[in-house]
């Protein structure tokens, strides 16, 4: 009798962990527009997850540099919809021998000319031929 229990227990035990989804979960309370490192940051084991959470993996966060996209209290389980990835703001111009590196992101773009978003918000126009105007 007594080890059916010890057997049912461990049977119970493994299907626990069998079932159970691994989740990261914030250490600490994250700011807003606060990269996410490993550090503040605890992997935990959970059996239900939220219906409109895709939790990340820490595969994952090692491989990309992730900021949070809201404040985050300590021990949530922290979502892709939490975050955003690092995005490059940089766009690089080559016009034959010059090449302009500037930052912002470009909205429109023809023959003629490029324009592009500042962080600022202003919309800066560049010609492709170098002309001012």
């Amino acid at each position: 009798m007594k080890l059916r229990f010890s057997l049912f227990c461990l049977f119970f035990l493994f299907t626990l962990k069998l079932f159970s989804y691994e989740v990261i979960i914030a250490k600490i309370d994250i700011p807003y527009k606060t990269a996410l490192t490993p550090s503040n940051v605890a992997i935990l084991q959970t059996e239900k997850l939220p219906d409109d959470c895709k939790p990340i993996t820490l595969k994952e966060l090692k491989e990309k540099k992730y900021f949070t996209s809201k404040y985050l209290q300590k021990d949530k389980i922290i979502c892709h919809s939490d975050l955003k990835k690092e995005g490059s703001n940089r766009v690089i111009f080559n016009f034959g021998s010059i090449q302009i590196e500037t930052p912002g992101k470009i909205i429109y773009e023809n023959d003629e000319y490029i324009k592009i978003r500042k962080e600022n918000g202003k919309i800066e126009k560049i010609y492709k031929d170098g002309r001012d105007k």
